[in-house]
């Protein structure tokens, strides 16, 4: 996982910061050519809240230098959700979805403050319609000082 500032653009005063965050997601092996990556889920040491991130598209290639699979977004928008079995959810319905949602901000914050992070991503293949997700975990040992050095 990577958490990248773009800073190339001359900064105007009051830019903030948080809108130039893109993250990567990296990955081992090449994803099948027809599938499209469709979300991905983060959720955080052992809470059963999930952030689901689904932006209009996805940027998708296989790194021939890094031998990864690159998954790039731009994390500005979250929805956030609950793992929780269904009779819990209903007791606790989301009165307003748009006033739930979860920017990049809390995202990083979220990323300085827990051990792990649990990810998903979740992908749809365009010609036989199924969908797919691969499962992984991160170690957040070193991202508190890593993260700050973004916003020096």
């Amino acid at each position: 996982m990577r958490v990248l500032r773009d800073i190339t653009s001359s900064p105007k005063k009051g830019t903030n910061p948080y809108d130039q965050i893109t993250g990567q997601i990296l990955l081992n092996d090449k994803i099948d050519k027809d599938s499209k990556v469709q979300s991905l889920v983060f959720r955080f040491d052992d809470s059963p809240k999930i952030f689901v991130h689904q932006p209009a598209e996805f940027k998708q290639e296989w790194d021939v230098n890094a031998r990864k699979y690159i998954v790039t977004s731009d994390w500005h928008a979250w929805r956030p959700g609950d793992t929780r079995d269904k009779e819990v959810r209903i007791n606790n319905p989301d009165s307003d979805s748009q006033a739930k949602q979860v920017y990049a901000k809390e995202i990083i914050e979220m990323l300085k403050a827990h051990q792990k992070v649990f990810c998903q991503v979740v992908m749809l293949n365009g010609v036989y319609g199924t969908q797919s997700i691969i499962d992984f975990e991160f170690t957040l040992q070193n991202s508190t000082k890593s993260i700050n050095y973004l916003f020096k």
